[in-house]
């Protein structure tokens, strides 16, 4: 994949000096005159050094990770089109991968004009594995450096005035400390084969200790060329309270909270029993879950906490069931819980409890008549005297039945052969039809056929609301 180009950048960079190109939004100069560093080298020596740009454009400007979150580069990178993303992990940032900026800190002290304090701290939305950080030097660290340095400096910008972004390279020079010159401090390399060219902006000057451990002094500023004809600039780092003292780092995004939920049924009569169930609902980092459930929550108390009822339960099992005894609109919660932050991810279902719709119960058959598996044996052509009581689903009667809302059918065929308890009727009634006895009672007087004599039946009362009740009989001559 060919590397990203910023046009805006790169053409105007042999119309500007240093401090001029620190005051635009062009990236300074960067390695030219230098070697490609491979991928054996990045890994060994390099692997700190990063891209900064665009997830849509590609990166323009180099960093140095101070920490697996923490970025430092030059503030002008910053300046008109501030990066949103890091290239990191490989020597190719067109294959590098990538981690989004969670903040970014420009220098306050930082002056466009003469490139005074030209840092920056970029810190990451998390923290990236697989590479090496690089430790700032300290003041007293630089202090005891000699008046020439020897160091090394790398870019993953421009090689010559016209190409774009490249592979990271590399190169060696001896730096002079410029601190009583200028407002701030810098580091300078005399111009010459080896420079800074552009897209290397805030990429990584390091030095080495007496004790042998490489710390990173200087991000890159500014030159003049590609290769520069004059000297390359960088910021001196271990002289900048603003790097050594960053802001602190954004606090760590809330996790989210991905909530599964199924909720049946929703509606229906009492008793209802509504099962909860969560399973798969998981937070985004997949710390330790807690399922909540409230079938009975007050949404209208103002917090999901005094919302709360004594029939909540907070448990690490997703499933829960609950049921519904008097009707009525509730609103239930469902959620999960992190119990160390006190974080939920809930939601609210509403479940609609109605009455159950109204039944009536026909009681047993009283004398006369007998129940169940028992054969009533009558004389055909007799009328039955059929006494019942009807009540309702609360067990209290039903008076006010009339003859249009009661009726009794027969079921005529063949007696079967078999075992039954035969009894016969004692008492035969004289009228017909249905008599409301009050309290609930009523007597059917039915009236048989003489042609069902050496057949049997089965009666049936009917009455509204799906109350009924049968006999059996066997009829003679």
């Amino acid at each position: 994949m060919a590397a990203w180009t910023k046009k805006s950048r790169i053409a105007l960079l042999g119309l500007c000096t240093a401090v001029c190109l620190c005051g635009s939004s062009l990236p300074a100069y960067a390695v030219g005159g230098g070697t490609e560093v491979d991928a054996t080298s990045f890994a060994n020596d390099w692997s700190f050094t990063v891209g900064l740009g665009n997830a849509t454009d590609g990166p323009f400007c180099t960093g140095s990770l101070i920490g697996p979150s923490t970025v430092v580069t030059a503030a002008h990178c910053f300046a008109s089109d501030p990066p949103d993303t890091v290239f990191y992990g490989s020597r190719d940032l067109s294959t590098a991968s990538q981690v989004a900026i969670a903040a970014i800190h420009q220098n306050p002290a930082f002056d466009p004009v003469s490139g005074d304090f030209d840092t920056g701290i970029v810190y990451l939305a998390q923290p990236v594995t697989g590479v090496s950080t690089i430790r700032l030097a300290t003041l007293d660290e630089e202090s005891a450096l000699p008046a020439s340095v020897p160091v090394r400096f790398a870019g993953f910008g421009a090689t010559d005035v016209i190409s774009g972004m490249n592979p990271l390279h590399a190169g060696t020079g001896t730096v002079a400390n410029m601190h009583p010159a200028f407002h701030a401090s810098f580091w300078a390399l005399p111009g010459g084969a080896v420079s800074t060219c552009p897209g290397d902006s805030g990429g990584p000057l390091v030095a080495t200790l007496p004790s042998g451990e490489e710390v990173l002094i200087g991000a890159t500023h500014s030159g003049d060329a590609c290769p520069s004809v004059s000297s390359s600039l960088w910021a001196d780092l271990g002289r900048d309270g603003f790097v050594l003292n960053p802001p602190p780092p954004p606090p760590p995004p809330q996790p989210t909270p991905i909530l599964v939920q199924s909720v049946s049924p929703t509606s229906g009569p009492t008793p209802l029993t509504v099962s909860f169930d969560l399973t798969g609902s998981h937070w985004s980092d997949n710390r330790p879950i807690q399922y909540l459930v409230d079938p009975t929550f007050d949404p209208n108390t103002g917090s999901t906490e005094t919302g709360l009822s004594t029939n909540a339960t907070l448990s690490p099992t997703p499933l829960r069931q609950f049921t519904y005894t008097q009707s009525g609109t509730y609103t239930a919660l469902v959620g999960i819980f992190d119990a160390n932050t006190g974080q939920l991810g809930d939601a609210t279902v509403q479940i609609s409890v109605t009455e159950p719709p109204q039944a009536f119960t026909v009681s047993s058959f009283s004398a006369p008549v007998d129940n169940g598996a028992a054969v009533n044996v009558a004389n055909s052509g007799r009328t039955i005297p059929l006494k019942f009581r009807v009540t309702d689903r609360t067990g209290s009667p039903v008076s006010n039945l009339t003859a249009n809302q009661v009726s009794v059918t027969a079921n005529v065929g063949p007696c079967s052969n078999g075992t039954q308890t035969l009894d016969a009727i004692e008492s035969y009634a004289t009228a017909s039809g249905l008599a409301n006895l009050g309290n609930g009672y009523y007597q059917y007087d039915y009236k048989t056929l003489k042609t069902w004599a050496g057949q049997c039946a089965t009666l049936t009362v009917k009455t509204p609301l799906t109350g009924t009740r049968t006999a059996n009989f066997m009829f003679t001559k």
